[in-house]
């Protein structure tokens, strides 16, 4: 009845590392526009739950742990400053061993 499918997928170096920028990007914008909701000069979200579930879930991108030979995304080369802001360092990225660099994806 069922029939068993093998999909192999490969990715390079530069399709990964613009995939990463782009969270890096994408992460930054919510967290300025969530940053604005809070404190004295706050929008008109001031003070509403979904402001601190999204910081939750933000958090939770940001402390990515995962369970195979890339454990975090900082072993990728993106970090977070003191602020909470996202940076990839691409050179780090780059200097990673084709062996760590192909078990991100298992």
């Amino acid at each position: 009845m069922g029939e068993t499918v093998g999909l192999n997928l490969t990715s390079t170096r530069g399709t990964v590392a613009a995939a990463l920028q782009t969270l890096v990007t994408a992460y930054n914008s919510v967290k300025t526009k969530l940053d604005q909701q809070v404190g004295k000069q706050a929008g008109l979200l001031s003070g509403d739950y979904i402001v601190r579930q999204m910081q939750n879930l933000l958090r939770q991108v940001a402390g990515y742990k995962g369970t195979g030979t890339v454990k975090s995304l900082a072993e990728l080369g993106v970090t977070l400053s003191k602020t909470g802001t996202m940076s990839f360092d691409s050179a780090a990225f780059y200097a990673l061993s084709t062996e760590t660099f192909n078990a991100s994806f298992t």
